[in-house]
C-alpha cells in the first residue's frame, strides 16, 4: 500500500525527546546524554489494522571529550611567550586554538603575550565528538623603580657612589651585580665605583 495506509509511532527503551517525526518514517530525538539507546519503529495498517514491529536499532551516543589546557606560565611580563598544550582527559584527540584573531593547530602552541589574552581551545576526540574550553594568560604588572642616593660626590672619593633600589624584587645593576630583596617595599643598598 502507500505511505497513507500505515500510522507510525516510534518509541525507545528510555525516555527520549521527539522533537519530529513522531509519527512519521523518519525520527530526530535530541539531548541525548551519553549511553546506549534502543528505537523500535511501530506500523499499524489503517485499512485491516494490523500491527508490525521493526528490529530493534541500536545508536550509541558518546560522551565529549574534557579537555585539560595547561600554560606553562599564566602570568608573563608584556612580550613575553609561553608554551600553552591541551590533552584530552582520556584517549588522543587534535585541537585547534584561537586567540588575538590567529588560528593554530597542535597539542601546544607558543604564544608571546602583548595584553591579557584569553586563549579558546577546541578539542576533538577519536570518535569525532568535540568540546572548547578557554585559558586566560594575564601580563603582570611593570614595576616602578625608585632611585634614591648621593647626587653628588668629592672628587677623588674612593668609597663610591650609596644609592637605594626599591619597587622590585630583583635587580640587576650594570658592571656591579645582581641583588634581591624581599618585598617590592624594601630598598636595596648598592655601592657604585
Amino acid at each position: 500500500g502507500n505511505a497513507s495506509d500505515y500510522t507510525t509511532r516510534w518509541t525507545s527503551d528510555k525516555t527520549v525527546t521527539i522533537v519530529n517525526g513522531a509519527t512519521t518514517n523518519t525520527v530526530t530525538a535530541k539531548n541525548l546524554t551519553s549511553g546506549t539507546y534502543t528505537f523500535y519503529a511501530f506500523a499499524t495498517d489503517n485499512v485491516h489494522s494490523c500491527d508490525a514491529k521493526s528490529e530493534p536499532f541500536t545508536v550509541e551516543v558518546w560522551n565529549n571529550p574534557t579537555i585539560i589546557v595547561t600554560p606553562d606560565n599564566s602570568e608573563v611580563c608584556k612580550g613575553e611567550s609561553t608554551n600553552v598544550s591541551a590533552k584530552l582527559q582520556t584517549g588522543n584527540g587534535s585541537f585547534t586554538w584561537t586567540y588575538n584573531g590567529r588560528t593554530e593547530n597542535g597539542e601546544k602552541i607558543n604564544v608571546t603575550i602583548q595584553d591579557t589574552t584569553t586563549i579558546h581551545v577546541s578539542g576533538t576526540d577519536e570518535n569525532g565528538c568535540s568540546s572548547e574550553t578557554d585559558t586566560t594568560i594575564r601580563i603582570l604588572p611593570i614595576p616602578t623603580l625608585t632611585i634614591e642616593g648621593e647626587k653628588t660626590i668629592c672628587e677623588g672619593n674612593t668609597n663610591g657612589v650609596q644609592i637605594q633600589l626599591s619597587g622590585a624584587k630583583k635587580y640587576s645593576v650594570e658592571n656591579v651585580g645582581d641583588y634581591t630583596s624581599n618585598s617590592e617595599n624594601d630598598k636595596v643598598n648598592v655601592t657604585l665605583k
